[in-house]
């Protein structure tokens, strides 16, 4: 049958609508698919330029960590420099860097012209740039672009600002009931122990132990040959060892760029490391810029130097700048200004020669004639004795040398020159512009020299930093007030957990004592004592307020002398040679072990060489704000965490 028109018009229409479903359809599942692939694009890409960003930032640390080290500090201008032009690293294919810089901030993440100096809650100087990278790419549905920031943080770390610093290894093996209350951190690795029961050394809450290499409480070297009795215990740290003790990057050098300079492989003496710090610069060879600008021997306001016995009555010429005669040589310098009264009455305060009697035969010959007959009668025979006699006689006189020091643990006698500190402080007080440092060395032909300080319990207003190349000894209180009686001391009249430390009224002052060694003598020693058995070399109640810096001895199996070996820890840093049973020392301040001890290497041992004190040692707070003269900060680099923008 014959369809109608009205019929025909329905099944088109009918095949139209199913035909428009299925373009509908295919339109839709092509649509899908395209913003699947867009999406999937999308994703990849991002990812790529995340990681791509974040190796160019990681270029960008190296490069700026790199120049930080060799130049220091560095200017807007600089940094960028560092990662502009050809400088910027290379990325992959479809991606360019859009922009790519390094720039100094303020505390707040204000960019800044220059490097901007802030302070971290332990009083460190904190120095952060920003370094910001923008990426772009292209894909599938266009352009994809991508900020990312990290933050670069220098931190010049003061190595006083904890209980003990240490360059080598941190040691306490089986010391004498400790408690410490004050952070340590070691470059290399911790091993800490203690014998008798874990409470005999206790970490308090506020201790943190930060360590480079590794963390144990195993037997250092030459631990066994000195003392195997008795259980090997692990310390107790207040909150817990997890939160207390923690591995961390290195804190390098002794000011920023000096890691960076040091190489012990070249011929050049004046890059070998940290002891730099003390050291003159050898002349003749170069001294690298960030080295030079550590050493306290450039940065000192006062430079004596003795060369022999000093002579008090000799007449102090101005040579070069310096006051010179008699064996010493006093130059004001960076700043510091001397008068002739001046100088003269710091050489009086210089003492370092004995005058002994020696009695000089004086000949004087005189021709004595003499003889006699022998035989008898006519056969007399004449035999002549006459001969030269002398006549002469003994002359006394002086001779004048250079004093020496009995040490037992160098078992030598050692050249040394006293420096009566409580004399000259009116005259440091008094100087125009001494910047708070002396540095006093002994450049005579030995090859182990010391500097005592004696009557120091009374330091310049501004502070005072000694150092010295040599061993440097410290007699008595030190800063602490002391003038004629220890006993007017809390904590030598009474020791007891928290005795004040210095007298009535008197305010400690910055303070630190540098050299290649510390020695502590008590305020009862006598030289006359010190080649004698430690029973005849006893102690008295000490106090001392003040930062110690000096080298350690590595420990080692099998020490000079037929010792043990072991370095005797960091109880030991400084070094004791009387018999300090049932005496005390209080100690406030730092200990700082920042190179190996080079003139006095003697090995640690108990014997004849000493008996330890009781310990009442603190960590001064004071030393979170205070600025040591002189004292340069160690340092670290740090990346902070990738954000996207």
């Amino acid at each position: 049958m014959k369809k109608t028109n009205h019929e025909s018009g329905s099944i088109l229409l009918a095949v139209l609508l199913i035909v428009m479903v299925a373009v509908a359809v295919v339109g839709a599942a092509y649509m899908a698919t395209t913003g699947q692939i867009r999406l999937t694009s999308r994703s990849a890409d991002m990812d790529s330029l995340e990681t791509t960003g974040e190796g160019v930032l990681d270029y960008a640390f190296g490069k700026w960590k790199d120049a930080m080290d060799s130049n220091g500090l560095m200017t807007a201008t600089d940094a960028n420099a560092l990662v502009s032009g050809s400088n910027r690293p290379a990325v992959p294919a479809r991606m360019q860097i859009v922009s790519l810089s390094i720039t100094p901030v303020d505390a707040n993440g204000v960019n800044s012209t220059d490097a901007v100096k802030t302070y971290d809650y332990k009083m460190s100087f904190v120095y952060t740039y920003v370094a910001s990278v923008t990426l772009q790419t292209s894909g599938v549905g266009g352009l994809r672009t991508m900020t990312l920031r990290r933050n670069l943080v220098y931190t010049s770390v003061p190595p006083t600002r904890g209980m003990f610093f240490s360059e080598g290894d941190f040691e306490l093996y089986k010391p004498a009931k400790m408690v410490i209350g004050g952070d340590v951190h070691t470059n290399a690795s911790a091993h800490i122990s203690t014998g008798t029961s874990s409470s005999n050394l206790t970490f308090l809450a506020n201790s943190k132990v930060t360590y480079v290499g590794s963390y144990d409480n195993g037997i250092p070297a030459g631990g066994t040959a000195w003392s195997n009795s008795g259980t090997n215990y692990p310390p107790t740290y207040e909150t817990s060892l997890a939160s207390q003790v923690k591995k961390v990057p290195d804190i390098a050098g002794i000011g920023l760029g000096t890691a960076a300079e040091y190489n012990t492989t070249d011929s050049n003496p004046n890059n070998d490391g940290n002891r730099e710090l003390i050291e003159p610069p050898v002349a003749g060879y170069p001294d690298p810029d960030s080295i030079a600008a550590s050493r306290i021997y450039n940065n000192t306001g006062i430079l004596i130097n003795v060369s022999g016995p000093v002579d008090q009555t000799a007449t102090l010429n101005v040579t070069n700048g310096a006051y010179t005669g008699g064996n010493i040589s006093i130059k004001a310098q960076n700043g510091t200004t001397l008068t002739s009264a001046q100088a003269t009455a710091i050489r009086n305060a210089v003492t370092n020669s004995v005058t002994t009697q020696v009695q000089t035969w004086v000949p004087n010959m005189v021709w004595v004639t003499s003889g006699h007959y022998t035989g008898s009668g006519s056969h007399k025979t004449w035999v002549d004795t006459s001969s030269w006699v002398d006549q002469g006689h003994y002359v006394t006189s002086n001779v004048v040398t250079q004093k020496t020091i009995y040490d037992k643990r160098e078992v030598a006698s050692v050249p040394i020159t006293d420096l009566n500190l409580g004399s000259i402080v009116p005259t440091l007080n008094a100087a125009t512009g001494f910047n708070g440092i002396v540095y006093m060395y002994d450049s005579g032909s030995s090859d182990q020299k010391a500097i005592r300080v004696t009557n120091g319990g009374v330091l310049p207003n501004a502070g005072l930093t000694i150092a010295t190349e040599d061993g440097l000894y410290v007699q008595g209180d030190y800063n602490t007030g002391t003038t004629t009686n220890p006993n007017a001391v809390p904590s030598n009249a009474s020791p007891a957990a928290n005795a004040s430390t210095t007298v009535s009224g008197y305010t400690t002052k910055s303070a630190a004592l540098v050299g290649d060694s510390i020695m502590v003598l008590s305020n009862s020693w006598s030289d006359s004592n010190a080649s004698s058995s430690v029973g005849s070399r006893n102690a008295s109640n000490t106090t001392l307020n003040t930062a110690l810096i000096g080298g350690y001895i590595q420990s080692t199996n099998g020490g000079s002398n037929g010792r043990s070996g072991y370095s005797g820890g960091m109880n030991n840093f400084p070094r004791f040679l009387e018999s300090w049973s049932g005496d005390n020392m209080t100690f406030s301040g730092a200990f700082v072990s920042l190179y190996k001890s080079k003139q006095f290497t003697g090995s640690w041992d108990t014997g004849d060489i000493y008996v330890p004190p009781t310990r009442y040692w603190y960590f001064d707070t004071l030393l979170l704000s205070r600025v040591l003269p002189g004292i340069p900060a160690t340092g670290g680099f740090v990346r902070g965490p990738l954000s996207r923008m």
